[in-house]
């Protein structure tokens, strides 16, 4: 859903469609949960304030508390990758 995105479907739209998923959905949050921080990563480093504030929604207000069991340590290499990533790229 996220690599897809174009101009007709922005980052942001797909944010908040990950978000609908999931609440209606939680089963495949726990499914997928790896795939999905992964995934999410990318976006950490968007250009669009947007995009990045809807992604902090996100983790906030459904993927982290979706997960309960401890994921925090690959969530956290998740985010120094982008983070490096972000700092390589200025």
């Amino acid at each position: 859903m996220l690599t897809r995105a174009s101009f007709s479907f922005p980052f942001e739209d797909a944010l908040m469609g990950m978000k609908d998923l999931f609440l209606n959905h939680p089963e495949e949050l726990k499914l997928h949960r790896y795939a999905v921080i992964e995934k999410l990563r990318e976006r950490i480093s968007d250009d669009g304030k947007i995009v990045r504030e809807n992604l902090y929604q996100l983790l906030k207000s459904v993927i982290l508390p979706g997960c309960k069991e401890v994921i925090y340590h690959f969530f956290l290499a998740c985010l120094c990758r982008a983070v490096a990533w972000t700092l390589l790229n200025l």
